[in-house]
């Protein structure tokens, strides 16, 4: 009893404490933009404002994605919220494989910006992530668009409903691929578990990055034919 007493008198030492070591170590090295190296302010998260401003955004609807192999869009709509430029690649190789997670949180406040622009977007019935084979997630660490589904629904109410639509079996990195051998390379690549969970939804399809559009339509193609509405893309970048 004596010692439970000691220690809940000693806890709050400790967070002044660590509080105390945080404010020294931010005093001596401050925590500094990934992109200018400017020092940031309280509010700010990885990226200083000056720079997020700087990256030119889209905010309209993509209508010039052909897809590889004359495939037809299972989705109804796709948008983006960056054309691909070096800044903005920078910011996004650092989420993505830098294990920068906190930046998903910034990324999606202008994700959900978007989604104000948008009705059908607003009133989805949920945010589906594009999923990460399970040995690719464990060497990651993470799945970088799930990441992205919670901070948006944060902002906006609209749950994520993830851990349906998954990846059936690894694939080759897409990054270094042509067109057509992106299209063969996630066919059959993913399938819907419980579709009845998902049937008659309008859902958000959200991802990082769309190149060709391969992935993002193989995913919506095994969510239509799981009875899924209506499916919109939400990406961070057009690369």
């Amino acid at each position: 009893m004596q010692r439970f007493q000691f220690k809940k008198q000693l806890k709050p030492v400790l967070n002044w404490f660590q509080l105390f070591l945080t404010t020294v170590v931010e005093l001596i090295y401050p925590p500094l933009c990934l992109l200018c190296q400017s020092r940031l302010q309280q509010e700010e998260n990885c990226i200083c404002q000056k720079c997020w401003d700087l990256i030119p955004k889209l905010f309209h609807p993509l209508v010039d994605i052909n897809l590889p192999g004359k495939q037809k869009p299972a989705f109804s709509r796709a948008y983006a919220v960056w054309n691909f430029n070096p800044q903005i690649q920078q910011v996004i190789h650092l989420f993505k494989y830098s294990r920068f997670t906190q930046l998903a949180q910034p990324l999606a406040v202008y994700m959900v910006e978007v989604i104000r622009l948008d009705t059908d977007y607003e009133m989805a019935d949920g945010l589906v992530p594009v999923p990460l084979h399970d040995t690719r997630e464990r060497e990651r660490g993470y799945n970088q668009s799930l990441l992205l589904c919670a901070e948006i629904s944060k902002l906006t109410g609209i749950p994520v409903l993830s851990g349906n639509l998954k990846r059936t079996r690894p694939t080759e990195t897409q990054t270094n691929l042509s067109a057509l051998k992106r299209l063969y390379n996630v066919k059959d690549a993913f399938s819907v578990c419980k579709p009845d969970l998902l049937k008659g939804k309008n859902i958000i399809l959200v991802d990082d990055v769309l190149t060709t559009g391969s992935t993002l339509n193989a995913c919506a193609r095994e969510l239509k034919n799981a009875g899924v509405n209506k499916i919109y893309v939400l990406t961070t970048v057009r690369a």
